[in-house]
């Protein structure tokens, strides 16, 4: 009896001892592999070109913030959140907004802040290689050429029409590199210099 009441206590004690330790590393901060996805430095600015001639430059501002989750195990918890705005000079009412979260989630969105509509959303699970926002149009590419260069890892996405000159139709980004080329409404083609 002595001997089934020790191991009862001592599993006991190890489910604890388990159940509390994962509490200590409970706060999700980003690793190398994802960061790979959010390129940007702080105030980088980005040209593109049209096979017209026509070009469109960005603006790069990075902020990092730490948004929070929840277990019922560990309470509450941060997860490190870092984030790239690129806004272009010659509309700035239209925001980008490429963000790396929760150690395997890219997150791309482009919208109007000041009438709060969205017209590209995604988010894409780079462990699974799945797009968690669940577009059908979506795709992930090992390989993709755009203007005579061969790029690895690259999501094409698609977006919904709305007013404003620099919502996109198609966008395409690339791991450690970024955005390398989109459609805008007009069906204009704008590639990376």
């Amino acid at each position: 009896m002595n001997i089934f009441n020790t191991s009862v206590r001592a599993a006991i004690w190890g489910c604890c001892f388990l159940l509390f330790s994962c509490c200590d590393d409970a706060d999700l901060k980003l690793k190398l592999p994802i960061m790979a996805w959010l390129p940007y430095s702080a105030e980088q600015e980005i040209k593109f070109k049209s096979q017209a001639g026509d070009t469109i430059s960005f603006l790069a501002t990075t902020q990092e913030f730490n948004e929070k989750g929840n277990d019922k195990a560990c309470g509450t918890y941060n997860i490190q959140t870092i984030q790239t705005t690129l806004t272009s000079p010659s509309d700035s009412t239209v925001k980008t907004v490429i963000s790396v979260s929760h150690e395997v989630v890219v997150g791309i969105k482009v919208y109007n802040p000041v009438n709060q509509r969205s017209n590209l959303n995604i988010k894409f699970n780079t462990v699974s290689e799945l797009f968690i926002s669940d577009d059908f149009r979506d795709k992930y590419f090992l390989e993709a050429q755009m203007d005579g260069k061969t790029y690895q890892q690259v999501l094409h996405v698609y977006g919904d029409r709305r007013t404003g000159n620099l919502l996109f139709a198609d966008i395409l980004y690339a791991k450690n590199i970024g955005l390398i080329g989109f459609k805008t409404f007009d069906d204009k083609w704008y590639y990376l210099l």
